[in-house]
C-alpha cells in the first residue's frame, strides 16, 4: 500500500508538472513556489522529462540581482495526437500537438456505409497520414451515432474493432467518444471557454447535444438523433409550464426533437402545399421539389405558414433546452446544424421562447456555433489532455 502510495503521488506531481509548462515556460523555482512541492523534487521530475525530451531548457530569467534561473518549456511537439471523426458517410481527421493545438486536418475517406472494408481502409489512411509527423500519442475516435437502433449498435461494434485496430497500428491509447460531445468541448474552446458551462445543441434528424463544463469535462445527455423521444423525455423534473410540448411516443413524426428540424418544417410545408395552402406554389410545381431555400424565401416575403412553422420548429428546440438547462445551467447555448439554413428568423424564435421560458435563470449567451470541425478541434484537445496523463504515468 505505501508503494502504491508513493507511486500515485510521483504521478500526481509529473502531471502537475507538465500541466504548468502546458501554460508557459517557468523556472524550477516557479514551478515549486506555485506547486508548493520541494525544490529538489521538482529538480529530480524535470531532470527525467528533460532526458527524455519532454521539457527542454530554453535559456535563463531575467531577475534583478543574483544567479538568472533557467526557463523550462514544455516541448509540445515531443509526440501528436490524432482525432477522426466518422460520420454518416466520411472520415474526417485532424492531426495536433501535445498542446492541443491543430496542425492540420483534411477528409481521410468517404464511404457508403461504414463496414468492415471501410474500417480498414480508414486503418490503412490514418496510418499514411500521420506517418511524417512522428511519435503518436494518442488516438481519439469521435462517431455520430444513427438514430436507429439497429445501426447504432452496428456502428458502435464497427469503431469498437477500431479502437481494437488502431491501438496495434500506433501502439498507444485509443479512445472512443460521441462526436456531439466533442463538438461542445470544441465550441466552449472558441467561445472562450464559458465558466458556468456550455450547451451544444447540433440539430440534424432530430437534436443532439453535448455539455462541456470545464470544471467538470464534456458530458453527454443524449443520444446522436434522439428522435424517440430520449432527449425530451428522459429528463426529470421538467416544468410543467413546458409540458405540453414535449413529445409523445406515438410516432417519430410525433416527437418533440423531430419536430424542431428542418427536415419536419419542409415535410410540413410540402404537405400543405399538396393541400394547395400556402405562398410555396409559386416555388414549385411539385411538393417534392420544395426546397429549404423556398421555404426561407417564403418566410421573408411574409407567408405565415412559411413564417409559423419556423417559429413552431425553434419553439420546439427551446422547450428541449430548457429541460436540459433546469438539470445542468448553462451559461451559453449555442446550435449548429440545419437550423442555421432558416438563419435569423429560427434563432430569433429560439431565443426569445426560451429566455421566457427560463426566466431569471435564462443564459447569458444564446446564439450560432461558430467555425467548422469543432468535433476534431475538442477532440484534438482531449486526446492531447488524455496523453499527457498517459506520458506522466509511464515516466
Amino acid at each position: 500500500m505505501y508503494g502504491q502510495n508513493q507511486r500515485l503521488v510521483r504521478v500526481t506531481n509529473q502531471l502537475l508538472i507538465l500541466e504548468e509548462l502546458r501554460r508557459g515556460a517557468q523556472s524550477r523555482v516557479d514551478l515549486a513556489r506555485k506547486l508548493r512541492l520541494s525544490n529538489p523534487g521538482v529538480s529530480k521530475i524535470v531532470e527525467t522529462f528533460i532526458q527524455k525530451g519532454l521539457i527542454l531548457e530554453t535559456g535563463a530569467q531575467a531577475t534583478r540581482a543574483g544567479r538568472r534561473p533557467v526557463l523550462l518549456e514544455f516541448n509540445a511537439r515531443f509526440g501528436c495526437v490524432c482525432a477522426v471523426e466518422v460520420g454518416a458517410h466520411c472520415a474526417r481527421a485532424a492531426l495536433g500537438d501535445l498542446r492541443g493545438e491543430i496542425l492540420r486536418t483534411g477528409e481521410l475517406m468517404s464511404f457508403e456505409t461504414f463496414d468492415s472494408l471501410a474500417l480498414s481502409q480508414l486503418s490503412e489512411r490514418m496510418t499514411a497520414w500521420v506517418r511524417e509527423a512522428g511519435e503518436v500519442c494518442g488516438v481519439l475516435l469521435g462517431l455520430t451515432l444513427s438514430y436507429e437502433p439497429g445501426e447504432r449498435a452496428e456502428t458502435l461494434q464497427r469503431l469498437e474493432e477500431g479502437v481494437r485496430l488502431f491501438s496495434d497500428s500506433f501502439d498507444c491509447q485509443v479512445r472512443l467518444k460521441n462526436s456531439v460531445q466533442l463538438a461542445a468541448a470544441g465550441a466552449s474552446l472558441r467561445s472562450e471557454m464559458p465558466e458556468e458551462g456550455l450547451l451544444y445543441l447540433l440539430v440534424g434528424q432530430g437534436i443532439s447535444c453535448g455539455v462541456f463544463c470545464p470544471s467538470r469535462g464534456e458530458q453527454g445527455l443524449a443520444k446522436a438523433h434522439a428522435l424517440s423521444g430520449e432527449l425530451s423525455e428522459s429528463i426529470p423534473d421538467a416544468s410543467s409550464a413546458v409540458a405540453e410540448w414535449r413529445g409523445g411516443r406515438i410516432s417519430k413524426r410525433n416527437t418533440l426533437e423531430e419536430q424542431a428540424t428542418p427536415d419536419s418544417v419542409l415535410r410540413t410545408l410540402q404537405e400543405k402545399f399538396s393541400a394547395g395552402e400556402g405562398y410555396l406554389g409559386e416555388h414549385s410545381s411539385r411538393p417534392e421539389d420544395i426546397t429549404l431555400e423556398d421555404v426561407k424565401a417564403a418566410a421573408a416575403a411574409g407567408d405565415s405558414e412559411c413564417l409559423y412553422a419556423i417559429q413552431n420548429a425553434a419553439v420546439r428546440l427551446a422547450v428541449a433546452a430548457a429541460n436540459l438547462l433546469r438539470v445542468i445551467p448553462c451559461s451559453t447555448v449555442l446550435v449548429d446544424g440545419t437550423a442555421k439554413a432558416f438563419g435569423t428568423l429560427y434563432m430569433d424564435s429560439f431565443a426569445q421562447f426560451l429566455r421566457e421560458a427560463m426566466t431569471d435563470s435564462a443564459p447569458a449567451k444564446i446564439g450560432w456555433a461558430q467555425g467548422a470541425d469543432l468535433a476534431l478541434l475538442g477532440g484534438v484537445s482531449a486526446a492531447a489532455d488524455r496523453a499527457l496523463h498517459t506520458l506522466a504515468e509511464t515516466m
